[in-house]
């Protein structure tokens, strides 16, 4: 604030000087032209101090000393413009424009003036008034008959348009504002001829192009259109605008390989921003019959995005979203990676980078990860899913009871997450009731089931797990076969693995023969594990046709050689 304030009074310093050395040089001037200075200087003085009511107050002793001199009535206009006392300022500035009508200064503020209060008609003519002044000025021109199109007069604006040409000559922007005109008048002949005239003129003019083009796609004369825009790419191969036109033009149509050609050019353009990029790879990307067409072109457009924008972390995770779609999980984790270089705290980068190591069936390293993630967000209990998950299959059991168990601590109001975390503890419970034939973990493994369902009562895997332990233990057999039945009639699409499930409960129930009709159902369907060969075996022997069952028991040992129950299931039924 005080080295404003010495600036401001430095210029009063330096303006007092010069005008006092004016007044020493000047003897020339009488009383009245020395008092008249004399103000004028305090008014300025006053006016350079912000102190705008005692420069106000001093302009008007000017006035009267003065009328006939045009700088106080311009001054005063101004100040009053600033208190937005417009009426008054028209007042004053129209007075100094009548005494000097040819300073262009005192018209521009009339032009502001007029301008806020809309006031479209005047501003227009005082627009006229600075033409007799400057006739070769081309701003003046387009500034006036845009004044005439705001108020609604399009005839006077063509007017004059049309003097600029006939004193000045021709200019592109002018047949521009020519062409908007016509149609706003909807006489579009015109409107093509005003424009096919000027580009015969302009032949490079982008501004004219790209209006002939907007003019054909308002008809929707789409082929039309897209030519000038190659024509226009021809001239500028960076313009945004005709790349972008001739883009959806293409993607609206029959898809050709002029579509990937041009999507490619749109990529590649340094001059289309980063957000429209992303827009439009986005669209590709959540669009089924899109993502078909471009799917070959999809790491091309992401990597030259990439080169174009190495710190946005936006390409890296889509990219490695197809890459995950496409079932290249290395590639998929290797760009969500680079991913989380860019963005550490995006915990859903971080789900995916793990999950990756998941499908890729790398255990250990999914370990790993989530104990990073975990560290990064310990409330978060997705990580200890994929923790738990990962030590599951590391056949950790008891580890990732543990883990999954502290997940729950911090899971609110996430059915899916709880559904597969007791799914998990389901199964890890399981399996540690095999190891050690407890039935306190049998009883945690059916809670932990019985609570994912509470969440996903429809979930067919759960159903289908669930009935299979029981059925392995004979036990709630009716619940067995109510769930299997349940997980079947949801199913879309036969599942060799449900009907295996549900000829064994039936099995379990004795009910032997339509077990027999289900586990045929389950092979006939694509069924070929050894398991399912066992147990058609199983249901054989239990109606009574030892040698049948010796076949499929055989199959399943040719598909499992180092079943040694097995074997002696095959030996010991040979020799009875």
């Amino acid at each position: 604030m005080i080295i404003q304030i010495l600036v401001k009074m430095s210029k009063i310093y330096i303006f007092l000087f010069f005008t006092s050395v004016l007044f020493a040089q000047d003897s020339s001037m009488n009383r009245q032209d020395r008092k008249y200075c004399n103000t004028y200087f305090l008014a300025e003085k006053y006016k350079m101090l912000d102190d705008y009511e005692l420069a106000l107050k001093k302009y008007m002793e000017c006035i009267k000393l003065y009328p006939d001199e045009p700088s106080a009535y311009f001054e005063v206009a101004k100040i009053l413009f600033a208190n937005s006392n417009y009426e008054d300022a028209i007042t004053y500035v129209n007075k100094a424009a009548e005494i000097e009508p040819n300073n262009k200064w005192h018209l521009f503020l009339l032009i502001q003036l007029y301008s806020s209060q809309f006031d479209y008609e005047s501003e227009a003519k005082t627009w006229e008034n600075l033409l007799e002044i400057e006739p070769f000025n081309i701003e003046f021109y387009f500034d006036c008959a845009i004044a005439y199109l705001e108020m609604g007069d399009l005839k006077k604006a063509l007017k004059t348009l049309s003097n600029y040409e006939k004193n000045v000559g021709y200019n592109e922007d002018i047949f521009s504002l020519k062409s908007k005109i016509f149609n706003e008048q909807e006489d579009y002949k015109k409107q093509v001829k005003v424009l096919e005239k000027g580009i015969a003129i302009f032949p490079n003019s982008i501004l004219l192009l790209e209006d002939l083009a907007k003019y054909y796609i308002q008809k929707s004369e789409y082929d039309l259109a897209n030519s000038i825009y190659s024509k226009i790419v021809k001239i500028n191969p960076n313009n945004s605008t005709a790349l972008l036109a001739s883009y959806t033009i293409l993607k609206n149509k029959n898809r050709t390989e002029d579509s990937k050609k041009i999507l490619k050019k749109v990529i590649d353009s340094p001059n289309i921003n980063e957000q429209k990029k992303q827009e439009i790879l986005y669209e590709i990307m959540v669009k089924e019959e899109e993502l078909n067409f471009y799917y070959n072109d999809i790491p091309y457009l992401f990597e030259s995005c990439i080169s174009l924008y190495p710190q946005s972390s936006f390409f890296y995770t889509v990219l490695a979203d197809f890459y995950s779609l496409d079932k290249q999980y290395l590639l998929a984790r290797d760009n969500y990676f680079k991913a989380l270089q860019l963005e550490k705290n995006s915990s859903v980068i971080w789900e995916r980078y793990i999950y990756m190591s998941l499908l890729q069936n790398n255990y250990n390293q999914a370990v790993i990860d989530s104990d990073l993630a975990i560290e990064k967000f310990p409330l978060q209990g997705s990580f200890y899913y994929y923790k738990g998950l990962s030590q599951f299959y590391q056949e950790k059991y008891r580890s990732a009871v543990a883990t999954l168990n502290s997940g729950l601590l911090y899971i609110i109001d996430d059915n899916w997450l709880l559904t597969v975390v007791y799914e998990t503890l389901g199964n890890a419970y399981h399996e540690l009731a095999e190891l050690d034939s407890s039935q306190e973990y049998h009883n945690m493994s059916d809670e932990s089931y019985e609570k994912a369902l509470s969440y996903s009562p429809n979930n067919p895997y759960i159903l289908n797990n669930y009935s299979y332990y029981l059925s392995l233990r004979g036990e709630n057999l009716q619940l067995a076969k109510d769930m299997i039945e349940k997980c079947i009639s949801l199913s879309t699409s036969p599942n060799p693995s449900f009907m295996d499930t549900y000829a064994w409960v039936l099995y379990k129930l004795e009910n032997y023969t339509e077990a027999e009709k289900i586990i045929k159902k389950c092979i006939d369907f694509g069924g070929n594990s050894a398991i399912i060969y066992e147990h058609y075996g199983d249901i054989l022997m239990g109606l009574g046709l030892t040698n049948k069952a010796i076949l499929q028991w055989e199959k399943a040992l040719e598909k499992e050689p180092l079943n040694n129950d097995l074997k002696q299931k095959i030996f010991k039924s040979k020799n009875d």
